[in-house]
């Protein structure tokens, strides 16, 4: 429908965005090929939407969707590949040092996918670093929460 809607050979975020969430779908069904073709074809739009060589979140998405199918077809050196795409522009996009959760994750896959491959030695690095970044997120998380109460609780009492 959005193909319609948009045109078949124009690149829109709304078809992208469809195309997918169909792969998706696939993917569920353990339709692996039919899952990689649209994802492949959504990550080739967001690209030419975004501009070739940018880093955008969407594209880290789809390139990490895509590589979690790989891995699921057991194709993991194209999903490493994938992956460490994905988490090189999600160090552009969040700051390299960041702890943000969308690198805690890319973390997280890399380390599963070394450890499919045997390399227990990266894919602990890999899980350390995605660890201590989760713990470093939850820590903000907690101190903002507690501030936030703290000045709820304050407004309050100022009236």
């Amino acid at each position: 429908m959005r193909r319609t809607v948009h045109g078949h050979n124009m690149p829109h975020p709304e078809t992208a965005v469809s195309l997918h969430n169909l792969a998706l779908v696939y993917q569920d069904q353990g339709k692996l090929t039919k899952a990689v073709e649209l994802l492949e074809e959504s990550l080739e739009m967001e690209r030419a939407i975004h501009g070739p060589g940018k880093a955008h979140p969407a594209i880290a998405t789809s390139l990490t969707n895509l590589a979690l199918v790989h891995q699921d077809q057991g194709r993991l050196e194209k999903a490493l590949s994938m992956h460490e795409e994905s988490f090189q522009m999600k160090q552009i996009i969040y700051g390299a040092s960041a702890a943000h959760k969308e690198i805690a994750l890319s973390l997280e896959y890399l380390g599963n996918v070394h450890s499919l491959l045997g390399a227990s030695h990266e894919a602990q690095k890999m899980h350390t670093r995605s660890s201590e970044m989760w713990q470093a997120i939850t820590s903000n998380s907690k101190a903002l929460l507690e501030n936030n109460e703290n000045n709820a609780c304050y407004r309050a009492m100022k009236q």
